[in-house]
């Protein structure tokens, strides 16, 4: 029993001592390196990084600003503004993906500071890392062995757990969320990766 909980469960866990040096910024604040200058949607190394070139693991961490306005929220983003978040951390994730060493690629989003959000506002990150977390390896192996993926059976499968459904995609809660809100947005044509979506869907 013990044997399949760790092959199951076990997560890497990255000890980044920089980043205890974050600025915290909330909602009121005057001073904020988000609010610099610039137009639509940006794209900046991180300045206190996950990983990096220079240390292990190796990788790339990116941060981008999806509005140059402090309090903006995503649920105000016009569909403009949308096309323009995503198609920009597609094409950044391609370049990433141009480096050999890099083996998996994360775009992730925190809102707030129980999400892990250290400035208040909105943004999200890329995080390009040259080993794949133990628990992809996981399904990669699990579903490897069975000839389908886990998205896809979530595609084909309960109907319970189906929010919404379009001619591209399925939004949907998984069977069992690992927190609360978990919602998984998934193309229902199958694609390895982010970057091998196509612009018309």
């Amino acid at each position: 029993m013990m044997e399949y909980y760790d092959e199951v469960f076990l997560n890497n866990c990255i000890i980044a001592e920089g980043r205890r040096k974050r600025p915290m910024i909330d909602a009121k604040s005057l001073e904020c390196p988000f609010c610099l200058p610039h137009e639509g949607v940006v794209i900046w190394e991180n300045k206190y990084p996950v990983a990096s070139k220079l240390t292990m693991p190796y990788g790339q961490h990116d941060v981008v600003i999806d509005t140059p306005l402090h309090n903006e929220s995503p649920k105000d983003f016009s569909l403009a503004r949308w096309e323009e978040i995503l198609f920009k951390i597609q094409r950044r994730w391609l370049e990433l993906g141009q480096d050999e060493k890099i083996q998996f690629i994360q775009v992730f989003k925190n809102f707030g500071r129980c999400g892990g959000a250290s400035i208040s506002h909105s943004h999200w990150q890329i995080l390009a890392l040259s080993e794949v977390p133990h628990f992809v390896q996981h399904q990669y192996k699990q579903y490897n062995v069975k000839e389908t993926c886990y998205l896809c059976e979530v595609c084909e499968g309960d109907t319970d757990y189906k929010m919404l459904e379009t001619e591209h995609f399925i939004v949907c809660s998984p069977k069992a969320p690992r927190f609360a809100y978990e919602t998984l947005l998934i193309p229902k044509a199958h694609y390895q990766h982010y970057g091998e979506l196509p612009e018309h869907i």
